[in-house]
């Protein structure tokens, strides 16, 4: 055994802290199933003209989430 190794053993009998075995993860993990979502949106095409028609009437927020007041999406969105 390398000195490493037994450097791991000692060390893990004074913490009493090691690596689980694949047992002992086993047992912690549960087995789930995948949630499944449904989403509004269906791809039909009356939504898409719907959000268009929506997204325009959002308000804007006053500064830059990031940059502040005159940051470069504050310009982007005046232009738009």
């Amino acid at each position: 055994m390398g000195m490493l190794e037994s450097l791991k053993e000692k060390i893990e009998k004074v913490t009493r802290w090691k690596r689980p075995s694949r047992d002992d993860l086993r047992h912690a993990v549960k087995a789930r199933k995948p949630n499944a979502f449904r989403f509004k949106d269906d791809g039909v095409t009356a939504e898409h003209n719907r959000a268009l028609r929506t997204i325009p009437k959002v308000a804007l927020p006053r500064k830059d989430p990031v940059y502040g007041r005159d940051g470069p999406l504050t310009r982007l969105w005046r232009r738009t």
